[in-house]
């Protein structure tokens, strides 16, 4: 009966130390699971994410043409040589002589210009029908034009214009 009682008595106690030094060790298992679990979860999240980004891409990718042209209308950083020299070539293109363009004034998103350019009255029209046309956004404030003294002189015009960025 002893020898019954001192071996169940040991299983017990065998039993016991057991589970008192192995439950520190499966709590850490448990908690490094979830972790696991909570990684996984965040994991699966950020490839859904970037997936739909890679979708959105492509889908973006059929319409370069015309996000480039809204780009050329409406660019980030505008380049006043860039501009001055779309203005120059743009009158020489339609017929005017381009004497001057002033630099207005630069706001947030907007540009202002002046030019003083010479030529008859067709040419301005061109020029300002190829400004209209323009993949640039750009519009006319306000024109002012002088009448030749004698004939045969050309029309000087006065051109102030505001362009767009963002």
């Amino acid at each position: 009966m002893n020898k019954l009682i001192l071996i169940v008595g040991c299983l017990a106690l065998t039993l016991i130390v057991g589970f008192v030094l192995t439950w520190p060790k499966y709590q850490a298992w448990h908690i490094l699971s979830l972790t696991i679990a909570a990684k996984e979860t965040e994991l699966q999240s950020q490839q859904e994410y970037f997936k739909n980004i890679k979708e959105t891409s492509e889908e973006l990718a059929k319409y370069s043409e015309s996000l480039d042209k809204i780009s050329s209308a409406l660019p980030y950083n505008p380049s006043l040589p860039a501009m001055f020299n779309f203005l120059q070539v743009t009158a020489s293109k339609t017929g005017l002589i381009l004497e001057e363009i002033t630099l207005g004034g630069m706001a947030e998103g907007e540009i202002r210009l002046s030019c003083q350019a010479a030529g008859n009255y067709l040419a301005m029209k061109s020029f300002l029908l190829a400004l209209e046309n323009s993949a640039r956004m750009i519009e006319v404030e306000n024109i002012a034009f002088i009448s030749p003294e004698e004939k045969g002189e050309s029309f000087s015009f006065a051109v102030r214009i505001k362009t767009h960025s963002y």
